[in-house]
This record gives C-alpha cells, sequence and structure tokens, in this order.
C-alpha cells in the first residue's frame, strides 16, 4: 500500500547554550550585525568582530561565542549598561524599538515642546460672534504660534490611532502638515530647514514627525498602557 503521507524530519531543537553563531543569528531577532557574513569567521583567538545593527543598545567589537550566547540572553559585555538592572532595560528598549515606530525614539527628548492645547475654530455664525473659543494668540510670537497650532493636532492624530492604521495615520498626517507648515511659511511664521536639523520647533520640516510621535506616545500610554523602557537611561548609555 502507498504511503500517502510525507515523512517529518525532525527539527533540530534550539538551544541557545550550544547554538552557533549562525543559529543565534537566524532565532534570535536582537542578535544582528550588519557584517553578518564576516562575523560569521572566527580568529585563531577565539573571536569575531561584530558591529551590530542596533548600536544603540549593543556594542561593537570582539567577542567570543560564548558572549555572542550571552548576548542572546540578554547580558554580557555586548549588551550596554553598567550591571545587570541596566542591561534589562537595554534590552526592553531594543525589544520595543523592534515594536513600535522609530519617531518615537527619535523624538523622545523633545516630546514636550507640545502641550496640551486644543484649539477650535470658529466655524459658524455664533461662534463668529461668541466671546470665548479658543484660538492662537497672534501677539504671542513665532514659536508660540506654531507650538499651538501643532499642539491642537496631537489629539486629532492620537484619535485617530484608536481606530485607524498607524502607518495610515501618518500617511495622512503628511498631507495635513503640508497644508498647515505651507500656510504658517507663507504668512511669515517659522521656515523649511532640514528634517532632521536644527531641532527646534520653528523648523516646519522637524516638527512634522515630532507631531507624529507625541500622538503616539499618548496613543501607547493612554489607550494601550504600554510599559516604556528607561529611554533616558538608554539614550545616554549610547553615547558611551
Amino acid at each position: 500500500m502507498r504511503n500517502i503521507f510525507k515523512k517529518i524530519i525532525p527539527q533540530k531543537e534550539f538551544n541557545i547554550e550550544t547554538a552557533s553563531y549562525k543559529e543565534l543569528m537566524d532565532k534570535v531577532p536582537h542578535v544582528s550585525a550588519m557584517n553578518r557574513d564576516s562575523s560569521l569567521e572566527f580568529n585563531k583567538d577565539g573571536k569575531s568582530w561584530l558591529n551590530p545593527n542596533n548600536q544603540e543598545c549593543f556594542n561593537y567589537g570582539n567577542y567570543t561565542l560564548d558572549e555572542y550566547r550571552q548576548w542572546a540572553k540578554g547580558t554580557g559585555p555586548i549588551v550596554k549598561g553598567k550591571n545587570q538592572k541596566e542591561k534589562d532595560e537595554v534590552m526592553k528598549y531594543a525589544r520595543a524599538k523592534e515594536e513600535l515606530d522609530d519617531r518615537l525614539f527619535y523624538y523622545w527628548e523633545y516630546l514636550d515642546l507640545l502641550d496640551s492645547t486644543h484649539l477650535s475654530a470658529r466655524n459658524s455664525i455664533s461662534g463668529y460672534f461668541a466671546e470665548k473659543y479658543d484660538i492662537v494668540d497672534r501677539k504671542a510670537g513665532d514659536k508660540e504660534i506654531i507650538k499651538k497650532i501643532f499642539s491642537s493636532h496631537v489629539f486629532k492624530l492620537k484619535a485617530d490611532m484608536e481606530y485607524t492604521d498607524i502607518d495610515k495615520v501618518s500617511s495622512n498626517w503628511k498631507e495635513t502638515w503640508w497644508g498647515v507648515a505651507n500656510t504658517l511659511a507663507l504668512l511669515g511664521i517659522g521656515r523649511f530647514g532640514a528634517c532632521n536639523t536644527p531641532r527646534m520647533i520653528d523648523n516646519l520640516s522637524w516638527i512634522k514627525d515630532l507631531v507624529f510621535a507625541k500622538a503616539y506616545y499618548l496613543h501607547l500610554k493612554d489607550h494601550e498602557k504600554y510599559d516604556f523602557p528607561n529611554v533616558e537611561l538608554v539614550h545616554k548609555l549610547r553615547c558611551k
């Protein structure tokens, strides 16, 4: 009788303690290197040169296979930090970077440049003559005007994130930002610099992703109840 079942080949059980460096790179997400191919070659001292993809969290240098196995477990000399408590925070950050939009971490130190302003435009005859409405004080100065207008957009984006795909929210915001920023620039308020410098609120190019990052942070904090890593610690360690 013909056997109609496929032959099942047992899979080798993955064990960090005995895994090769190639197996670690294939199986453990944070064990990754820019020089993947050359890092597989160990010298006569039993070490290979590592240039990790995530250099915020992990050190470059020459390491042994045992040290690569420690890396896979979230400890050892490759993981930044003076002690295991710091290394645990670094690993938490590394996992968060794999899960979340990277703009959150790039703009982390600047999130407080935007506040809780929620402006309301005059949108009716009764609203036009109302005594109280929330608009920008045009005498406040360029930076304050920019801050208030873009802060007001944060909460619209945050609300959208609750029922719309994050990438779609980002794409929609890019179109909205251009209209707002271009109008401000035509009024002589702010300027278009590079998207990454100067990191100032009146750089209308740079502030685009700051607004998204602030909305994303509030969405994760309030809606998703996300457990953030100690970002300040990791950013301090990355400079060492």
